[in-house]
């Protein structure tokens, strides 16, 4: 633009010479017409380069994860006595089924095939790529062996093997097939031989693959061509500003006009360049090579190890699928239905009920027993209908039964420590209520296919303990959380609690949690459709929200118990008791 005022300054001073150019924008445009064209075929051209290297990288990532794959779901696996999973329920047909692990030897068999995998990956980038060159050099590869990557053994077999440095990822590749065979011939790896071909297969196009971005990087582009659209560029925009001003284009006008054309025909010519050097080998994007090799290396990092860690535990035990023992895994083609559903739900009450009153008369009857042989003690409480019940009883509930009949039998021994462990699972109960929530939450915000929620997770606790610094200041009761759902308001709870400070309850346990407001629908053009999604998310977010905040009135009516049972003198919380002398004189105390 600075050259195209001091043309434009010139034939201001020399008017006389604009007729001899007057014939020259014709040339120019016909010139422009041939630069624009080669130009935009160049582009196009460079384009394809890059998209084909890129295509290419996938596809080796692709084939990598299929070689995990493979071998995770043929390595040997053993029986798992523990822990069992509970499958269904006693009415749909339930049971204890087992499950199955890795054995020890197909468990390091894999993980050694993984660390190849990536091993692999790092140094194939490193043999084309120029950022990640300083690896193969001897400083780098001993580099790799304080960093965990190789062994020292590794190390020597690589940099005493008769081939250059750029091509000791064939090694590895050899390294990864002979795994692959040794755990086949000990048995680790079980398959016929449709497996190893299909496996042998895999192999051959890793090596397809990484070959041909080779050759594609050898043959992108001939430099006659690259440097005659270089020259084309250059001589239309340096002509500009004579056919410009000599065709009587003000001085404004013209020079604006040269920025704009250098700008786009410079800029593409600028483009086409960064995308003939994919991998940013001449360092002609400044390190910022348009494929971002650091991301598919960390991306077939994580493949390595993902079918390994999804396949840890087998929900079944083959030998029971072998026996015909898998009836209570089989559910119907659509799944049960809601009145289905209930009837069996309601069958199940039936047997519980059924089997509770067996118990009840079976305690009974040996209730009557000790209390005909003189032992039992009249007050104690030994209903059996009373102990089955527990289970359905909330913490705070189960805890009141205790104390009572602590009380009623004058035996207080036992109530620090049970004051403690229900302290204790409240306490767990709400942990994992909160993590629960958190979970859902960065599943319910994570992007389709995210390799890790991770990022989200920060993001989380940054915006929980500013909503949580928002509550206290608004005086809440109990802390809620509102979470963010797809653009939605946010779902709030409130719990409410008898201020008194006694436990709720069962009757009045509806009246926990009052909800404020749930999902609400913002106003606008979609008034009227029904958001199935929407609604779905908010149903998840309010149950995972639900949870978090029954386990938090749960909490707090268990330390408001204690806190009446400290008050009352029955016993003392543990410092009190360290400060009145401990031991045995506290515990009678």
């Amino acid at each position: 633009m600075c050259i195209a005022g001091a043309v434009g300054f010139w034939f201001k001073l020399h008017p006389a010479s604009k007729p001899a150019l007057s014939k020259f924008p014709t040339l120019w445009s016909q010139l422009l017409g041939v630069t624009t064209f080669t130009l935009t075929f160049f582009l196009n051209v460079s384009y394809a380069l890059w998209r084909k290297c890129y295509l290419v990288s996938r596809r080796l990532q692709g084939r990598l994860n299929d070689v995990s794959l493979l071998l995770a779901g043929h390595a040997a696996r053993e029986p798992k006595s523990a822990p069992s999973v509970q499958t269904g329920t006693e009415g749909m047909g339930g049971s204890v089924i087992g499950t199955s692990g890795y054995t020890q030897a197909a468990r390091q068999t894999l993980l050694l095939a993984s660390r190849y995998i990536r091993l692999f990956n790092l140094l194939t980038y490193a043999s084309f790529c120029r950022s990640h060159r300083p690896l193969l050099t001897p400083l780098g590869m001993r580099r790799m062996v304080d960093r965990g990557i190789i062994t020292e053994l590794e190390r020597e077999a690589l940099t005493s093997a008769g081939v250059p440095a750029t091509q000791r990822h064939n090694n590895v590749l050899l390294w990864i097939v002979r795994v692959f065979g040794d755990g086949v011939e000990g048995g680790v790896i079980r398959g016929g031989p449709g497996l190893e071909q299909n496996f042998l297969q895999r192999v051959h196009e890793i090596r397809a693959q990484y070959g041909s971005i080779g050759d594609e990087l050898s043959g992108r582009m001939p430099l006659a061509y690259a440097h005659l659209v270089q020259v084309l560029v250059d001589i239309v925009l340096w002509l500009y500003p004579a056919m410009a001003f000599g065709s009587g284009m003000g001085a404004g006008l013209g020079v604006l006009g040269c920025g704009l054309l250098t700008l786009f025909y410079s800029g593409l010519l600028g483009l086409a360049k960064q995308f003939l050097d994919p991998y940013d080998n001449e360092n002609y994007g400044a390190g910022d090579d348009p494929l971002v090799v650091d991301t598919l290396i960390a991306e077939s990092n994580a493949g390595s190890v993902r079918w390994l860690r999804g396949f840890e535990v087998q929900p079944w035990d083959s030998q029971r699928l072998v026996d015909g023992g898998l009836d209570s895994l089989i559910r119907p083609e659509q799944g049960w239905s809601v009145a289905e559903l209930e009837e069996m739900e309601l069958e199940e009450e039936r047997k519980r009920v059924m089997e509770a009153k067996k118990l009840e008369k079976s305690k009974a009857k040996e209730v009557d027993e000790k209390v005909s042989s003189g032992m039992g003690k009249e007050g104690r409480r030994e209903g059996g209908e009373e102990e089955e019940e527990d289970d359905d009883k909330r913490l705070s509930e189960q805890l009141s039964d205790e104390v009572v009949g602590m009380l009623e039998t004058d035996d207080l021994s036992d109530l620090p420590v049970a004051l403690d462990a229900f302290k204790k699972e409240a306490q767990e109960a709400l942990s994992k209520a909160e993590a629960e929530l958190k979970e859902t939450e960065a599943i319910l915000n994570a992007g389709p296919l995210a390799e890790s929620l991770e990022d989200f997770d920060q993001q989380f606790d940054e915006e929980a303990g500013e909503e949580e610094e928002q509550v206290d200041k608004e005086e809440v009761e109990v802390g809620t959380y509102q979470p963010k759902v797809g653009g939605e308001d946010p779902v709030v709870f409130v719990a409410s609690s008898d201020p008194m400070g006694v436990p709720v309850p069962e009757k009045d346990r509806d009246d926990i949690q009052q909800v404020v407001k749930v999902g609400g629908k913002k106003e606008g053009g979609n008034k009227g459709k029904k958001d199935k999604g929407g609604d779905m998310f908010s149903e998840v977010m309010s149950e995972a929200t639900k949870s978090v905040v029954l386990a938090n009135v749960e909490k707090e009516t268990i330390e408001r118990i204690e806190n009446m049972v400290v008050n009352s003198g029955l016993v003392e919380k543990e410092d009190d008791e360290e400060e009145g002398g401990g031991g045995e004189e506290g515990g009678e105390k």
